[in-house]
């Protein structure tokens, strides 16, 4: 009887010492995984459907889908957009288009994927372009097209479109199709990925902590990685960046009335503020037709102007100024003539500039002033072929211009 005792009390005994050589639960960490969504966006030239490389930074963006790709992946979903420049019709064609190209474009990367895409496509982004034009500050016309865009009682999207092109008499859709509308021609791509965590080793809690030890070793998870708050969208960014860089806008001008009567002019004129503007110009001419008809002139000058709406654009709209010319020895036959060793003038202007495209303007103006000349000699042909003067002053005189800018 004492022998079974002893024996089942060694049999207890070498139960407890198996169980307590066990790891405990918070010995051991196992490998996790976790389901993440990436998201790329490339964009798109205007009226292409091609993926360049070199526009808006796409080559690192793609860069940046080749390492998406490294992972599992899960599921790929593709959105193409359009901006509102043509028609309706032209951009579903477009957009459709753009999916079929995001998606060869895509399987070239991730060849081992061979399970479907899903595809979409945007036709007029309007809720995109909304947000957008809120955060932008410098938009002319800003409450009257976000009044337009809020409209939901305009049904037809083309309707839309053709309210914002007339906006501010063009300023505010050259705007966007400087700022926002590239911004709008995307390719998104999303990509479900799995990634396994890495185990971690922790470690293992003391059964009986030793009293003269002053830390002891407290089990404790890892901690969690705090998102950054001042993280900035990809599209922030640039957006940011190119108003950085906004270019300082010259104009170059030709008074298309000099060129018809044979005078090639040029003139520049610079911004000063908002509302402001100063130029230059000059012309030159040396020709003369059988005695008959001659324009001879060298002549310059220089202008500063008033813009009644700078809202509309830059030199774009009603404008008013004081202007001052000289010329030097001139001779302007056409049959009878003047001739003159010189002359200055001075006066007011107006006009009006109006847009043609993104670059270019035309503009129409009218000047009067006072015309100052020290010998001005009006002489026609008899028919002896000799030229006879006839009269010799100082008068007020009214000009013209037709210019392309």
């Amino acid at each position: 009887m004492r022998i079974k005792l002893f024996m089942f009390s060694l049999l207890i005994i070498a139960g407890i010492l198996s169980l307590r050589a066990k790891p405990l639960p918070s010995d051991l960490t196992h490998d996790k995984t976790t389901t993440e969504t990436d998201s790329v966006t490339l964009f798109f030239r205007l009226n292409e459907s091609h993926i360049d490389s070199l526009y808006m930074g796409n080559s690192k963006i793609i860069d940046s889908l080749k390492k998406i790709a490294s992972a599992e992946i899960l599921s790929i979903a593709i959105e193409a957009s359009t901006s509102p420049e043509g028609s309706a019709e032209l951009n579903r064609v477009l957009g459709a288009r753009r999916a079929d190209t995001l998606e060869t474009f895509v399987r070239s990367i991730i060849p081992a994927w061979t399970a479907g895409i899903e595809k979409t496509f945007v036709n007029y982004p309007w809720s995109v372009t909304r947000n957008m034009v809120e955060r932008d500050p410098d938009i002319p016309g800003k409450k009257k097209l976000l009044t337009i865009l809020d409209d939901t009682l305009v049904a037809n999207e083309a309707v839309r479109g053709w309210k914002i092109k007339i906006l501010e008499d063009g300023a505010t859709f050259s705007y966007l199709k400087e700022h926002i509308l590239p911004l709008l021609r995307i390719g998104n791509v999303t990509v479900t990925v799995r990634r396994a965590e890495p185990a971690v080793e922790q470690p293992a809690c003391p059964a009986e902590p030793e009293p003269l030890e002053e830390t002891p070793v407290v089990c404790d998870t890892v901690p969690a990685v705090e998102p950054d708050s001042t993280t900035v969208t990809r599209r922030e960014r640039r957006m940011k960046k190119k108003k950085e860089r906004k270019p300082y806008p010259v104009a170059l001008k030709s008074n298309l009335l000099f060129d018809a009567i044979g005078a090639p002019n040029l003139g520049v004129e610079l911004p000063v503020g908002k509302r402001f503007s100063f130029g230059a110009y000059g012309a030159y001419a040396y020709w003369r037709i059988d005695n008959t008809y001659a324009l001879q002139t060298a002549q310059g000058g220089i202008e500063w102007r008033y813009w009644f709406n700078p809202s509309k654009g830059v030199m774009t709209g009603w404008s008013t100024g004081v202007y001052g010319m000289y010329s030097g020895r001139y001779d302007a036959q056409w049959k009878d003539g003047y001739q003159g060793d010189g002359f200055w003038s001075t006066g007011l202007s107006a006009g009006y500039s109006v847009p043609l495209s993104e670059r270019f303007n035309m503009e129409f103006a009218l000047a009067g002033g006072y015309f100052f000349t020290p010998e001005a000699r009006h002489y026609h042909r008899p028919s002896n072929g000799h030229r006879c003067l006839t009269g010799r002053g100082h008068h007020t005189r009214l000009r013209g211009r037709h210019g392309a800018v």
